[in-house]
């Protein structure tokens, strides 16, 4: 059954994730500011990315556990994993050489297999419809949901070392996509809470959770070499204030999305919802070659990121349009 709040929200995550992406070069380290991105604009498109960023793919994440709910009740199998290899892992490979031949000096293998660029995100998420599966069955042993939230919410914080496959990213996520699975079966209760909560206080709470997350991100990078504890607390530290931002964010998509539900039943939204993921893969590709292999950037300077906003969630829709529609290419975008 289709569901207004859902493909709103996701058309409006894939367009924060565009957004996002294209003020990197201004503050992200695996972006190179080119020379017709003035410095002067750094703090602008560093404040309007991380604000972008606060809650953004722990509400894909939310959205993909909602979603995922109504295949719980079915047994894993073979064939399931089979599936979500095949939708999730098999891009991540395929789009992974191809990000290397245009975009990196040389061919690392093992940043191809634990997804490179943005690609991380479909094994992490494959990681998560597995373990999700194990975490549903605690109940069955007692544990109940105070239990199971507490539980996750530890695992969220603790720093983990690097995992294979994204593992120890997925542990972050784990516990967005549990409430994403909860949200579903107590989907009725929370929408009437949802429609209680005035916006403009929900508002409030996200603004001052990103100015704390901006902040803390400067002091960090800006700090000498810590030892390995230290390091430790700081990344626990981080994980906590990004899991207040993103719990905060999710009230406020959930509201904006209910007063605005309407918006949904327009053609172009409901097919940016159903193409968000395919969006997702390209989106970056797009990004990249226009910033570093065309001379877009030499002639927009510094209001590029806006315009390239433009460009490439139109390019990256129309191209997911085209690839869901033959079989050969609709399994290289996840669907």
């Amino acid at each position: 059954m289709r569901n207004k709040e859902i493909d709103l929200i996701r058309s409006i995550l894939i367009v924060f994730v565009i957004a996002f992406h294209a003020c990197c070069p201004y503050f992200a380290k695996t972006w190179v500011l080119t020379p017709s991105m003035s410095e002067e604009y750094r703090d602008i498109y560093t404040y309007i990315g991380h604000t972008l960023y606060n809650g953004m793919l722990e509400m894909f994440v939310l959205l993909s556990g909602f979603l995922y709910a109504n295949t719980l009740k079915s047994k894993l199998t073979l064939f399931f994993c089979k599936k979500k290899i095949l939708h999730l892992y098999v891009p991540c490979i395929l789009w992974g050489c191809i990000y290397s031949f245009f975009f990196c000096a040389d061919f690392n293998i093992i940043n191809i297999v634990n997804g490179i660029g943005h690609l991380w995100f479909l094994p992490m998420l494959m990681w998560l419809f597995l373990i999700e599966r194990q975490v549903n069955k605690l109940s069955s042993i007692g544990c109940n949901d105070y239990h199971i939230f507490i539980i996750l919410s530890f695992i969220t914080i603790v720093p983990f070392p690097t995992l294979p496959l994204g593992l120890n990213i997925s542990l972050y996520y784990l516990l967005f996509f549990h409430c994403g699975v909860y949200l579903h079966r107590n989907y009725k209760q929370f929408k009437s809470k949802i429609q209680a909560i005035n916006m403009w206080h929900i508002l409030t709470f996200v603004l001052c959770c990103t100015f704390a997350i901006v902040a803390i991100t400067e002091f960090d990078s800006a700090a000498p070499e810590q030892s390995l504890p230290l390091k430790m607390l700081l990344i626990s530290r981080a994980h906590l204030i990004h899991c207040f931002g993103a719990i905060a964010v999710i009230p406020l998509y959930w509201k904006f999305a209910t007063i605005t539900s309407r918006w949904a039943n327009n053609r172009f939204i409901l097919s940016l919802a159903r193409c968000s993921f395919g969006i997702y893969i390209l989106q970056e590709f797009g990004l990249r070659l226009l910033y570093y292999n065309t001379p877009f950037c030499a002639y927009f300077g510094n209001i590029s990121p806006i315009l390239s906003l433009l460009v490439v969630l139109i390019t990256s829709w129309v191209l997911t349009t085209i690839m869901m529609r033959y079989h050969i290419t609709k399994f290289t975008i996840g669907s």
